[in-house]
């Protein structure tokens, strides 16, 4: 009789990599997936042991790799410069077509923080300023918070994202789900980092309430796709506090009772429409505030569900060829 394991599926599994030929040292780099490979092997050399043993294990030609590299600190730094310029002419470049965007952002996991932070910027910025939505562009931005290393992106990053993210939903033409849908699975994606990172405090007048008012909106929606999208991203939402306290949640949802109680005493005058609101209101006005109770019994440390979304595989050369023609 066989007996199988108990833990089948496994935590914190490594994300899958790319290997390419191992580059002698100062030896001409052309590719941009082999300039990743090289970065990741460098990277994890670099973290702590607890870190690097959840993560793959070497080859003897990687481990001989990167011993060599230990002993020639100028070729290490070669290619580390090699991802910064990259990203600096990114960011320098006018146009931005979908292939340079995707090379981009498959250096994001292996960028060190200046130059991520900068990518970031730059793509925070042209995303907010351009007219149309770029769903090339939104895809990428999205990608390279999904893929931060730990302690480059702050809070005030995430909430500025979804602001803007936000905005350019409540802009958007509904008739068409194509655009509405492409931003809230980004929002959903954003959302899912936000808690991951425990974002907190968000204001709930200017941020919370008119986003959880959009995608109730488009919970509604006929095309299955954005409907599935708005109810993920509506929950997610629910994981990142907004910065009301439950002392002022209950006063805001107690002016309801008492608007209802004053129009249930109009029945002493006979006012049946006045009656029937204020009932509706103390009914509603109670829902409330039994919701906000729950909450506080509850708790909020619910983790919410997990998913991969990163983007398709592509052949990312044109940066790369930029910089070494």
């Amino acid at each position: 009789m066989t007996v199988h394991p108990l833990n089948v599926f496994f935590e914190n599994m490594p994300r899958p990599a790319i290997k390419t030929d191992l580059p002698r040292p100062q030896q001409r780099i052309e590719r941009t997936d082999q300039l990743i490979y090289c970065s990741s092997l460098l990277l994890q050399d670099s973290l702590p042991l607890s870190s690097a043993e959840q993560g793959p294990t070497l080859d003897k030609a990687e481990l001989a790799w990167v011993a060599e590299m230990k002993n020639d600190p100028m070729e290490r730094d070669r290619l580390l410069w090699l991802a910064a310029r990259m990203v600096d002419k990114f960011v320098q470049d006018a146009m931005k077509d979908s292939t340079e965007i995707a090379e981009i952002v498959a250096l994001g996991p292996i960028l060190q923080k200046e130059p991520y932070r900068k990518l970031l910027s730059s793509f925070i910025k042209e995303f907010d300023d351009s007219q149309l939505l770029d769903v090339d562009l939104l895809q990428g931005l999205v990608q390279v918070v999904q893929s931060a290393t730990p302690g480059y992106l702050l809070s005030d990053d995430l909430v500025k994202i979804l602001s803007i993210l936000r905005i350019r939903l409540q802009g958007t033409h509904q008739q068409s789900s194509e655009y509405p849908y492409h931003l809230t699975l980004a929002i959903s994606r954003v959302l899912d980092v936000m808690a991951d990172h425990k974002t907190q405090d968000l204001d709930r007048v200017l941020e919370h309430e008119p986003l959880s008012g959009v995608l109730s909106g488009l919970k509604g929606s006929t095309d299955p796709y954005l409907m599935y999208q708005a109810c993920y991203a509506f929950q997610a939402l629910q994981y990142v506090p907004n910065n009301e306290t439950v002392l002022q949640a209950v006063l805001r949802h107690s002016r309801g009772v008492v608007d209802g109680v004053v129009k249930i005493t109009a029945l002493g005058q006979l006012d049946l429409g006045s009656v029937l609101e204020g009932l509706g209101n103390l009914q509603e006005a109670l829902g409330g505030m039994m919701g906000v109770a729950g909450t506080v019994y509850g708790g909020v440390n619910m983790e919410p569900a997990r998913r991969n979304l990163g983007m398709p595989p592509s052949e990312p050369l044109m940066l790369l060829q930029k910089l070494v023609s």
